[in-house]
């Protein structure tokens, strides 16, 4: 495990938005839209608002990703743990990338669906675009 920070106690949820945004982020950065097309695709479910903006919250205070013009990716300090998730035949393993993240941030077990307080807010998010993210993503198909 890498020190962290402060004390930040990661949930689950932590590990399945980090994994999202590493999948998705590419060199531009994932939108909100893209991170929710991700955690459907390793978690075949939707994020809770609530499990998407304060992951944000805490991997942001984390120094584990960051946000440039709306568009978020892994930092610099989570490339330099140099995650292997690649299988023996080359493919992307995602079990594999959570495993890791999983460790990484040393997920207290405990939080399972964020903090009872509602009080981590994350600069910028609102329900509505999060809720047009979603609608954006499920309209896709």
């Amino acid at each position: 495990m890498v020190d962290s920070g402060p004390q930040i106690k990661y949930c689950i949820s932590d590990v399945w938005l980090l994994a999202s945004i590493e999948f998705s982020g590419g060199k531009e950065g994932a939108t909100i839209r893209d991170i929710i097309g991700a955690g459907d695709y390793i978690n075949h479910a939707i994020f809770t608002e609530k499990e998407f903006e304060e992951g944000l919250c805490r991997l942001t205070e984390g120094g584990w990703i960051r946000e440039i013009g709306g568009r978020f990716s892994v930092s610099k300090k989570f490339k330099e743990q140099k995650i292997s998730y690649s299988s023996p035949k080359g493919r992307h393993s995602t079990k594999k990338l959570r495993v890791g993240i999983r460790e990484l941030l040393d997920v207290n077990r405990g939080c399972k669906y964020g903090s009872k307080s509602n009080k981590l807010k994350y600069p910028g998010f609102t329900s509505k675009k999060f809720t047009n993210a979603i609608k954006e993503y499920k309209n896709s198909f």
